[in-house]
């Protein structure tokens, strides 16, 4: 009887979650599926500060403390009005080397590789590092290695991949890790809002929440 009555109370708040769309998956609608380069257009987006999520730059500092966790030195965790993300990019002018994103701060310089299924191209990590150290021009580096790989594997195939002083610069990290991060910054930013009414929120949750779930399937 008690299960009846739940059952009947739930009825109304899920029909009015179906009617305002809280159910819609749009990245599911785009078709972005195991796509890299939609999907990094989009987690470009996200990481962008001067994105229109709402987000600022959250997320961006989110992942920089992330990678200050794993580099020996550290790396800086501000984040100038500067800072521009780009989306395949060629940072040392050779269409050949095509990087899927590019993080450009006057404080540090910042690559992501992507891999959902393609291969590794040959050399491609050792070459991402050289345009990085290069184009960094004295500032810390980094090159982020996202792959749906647990990241012991992906440490594993960096090792064998790279000479020993670029391997300190060669962070793996899962798409699963990726969508944690993610997780992480929207709850901060809903945080800023807590105890006040902002049905905004709604959009931004939505986004951000499907987005992480998508990309933890990888």
């Amino acid at each position: 009887m008690a299960l009846d009555v739940f059952l009947k109370a739930l009825g109304q708040p899920l029909t009015f979650a179906k009617r305002a769309g809280f159910f819609c998956n749009p990245w599911a609608i785009a078709s972005l599926k195991r796509k890299e380069v939609p999907n990094s257009f989009v987690l470009a987006w996200w990481l962008n500060p001067h994105g229109t999520h709402g987000f600022g730059d959250t997320f961006l500092k989110i992942l920089l403390h992330s990678i200050k966790n794993e580099l020996f030195l550290g790396f800086p965790q501000v984040i100038s009005p500067y800072c521009r993300v780009s989306v395949e990019s060629h940072p040392d002018g050779n269409t050949e080397n095509r990087v899927d994103i590019e993080i450009n701060d006057p404080g540090f310089f910042l690559i992501i590789e992507v891999k959902i299924d393609a291969l590794e191209g040959r050399d491609q990590l050792s070459r991402y590092c050289q345009i990085a150290s290069k184009r960094s021009k004295g500032r810390p580096w980094a090159v982020l290695y996202l792959t749906p790989q647990n990241p012991k594997i992906s440490r594993a195939t960096r090792d064998s991949k790279i000479d020993d002083i670029n391997k300190t610069r060669v962070i793996p990290i899962s798409w699963k890790q990726m969508a944690s991060l993610l997780n992480t910054a929207l709850r901060s930013h809903t945080d800023i809002f807590q105890n006040k009414q902002f049905p905004e929120l709604a959009l931004v949750n939505l986004l951000a929440r499907s987005f992480a779930n998508h990309i933890n399937q990888f």
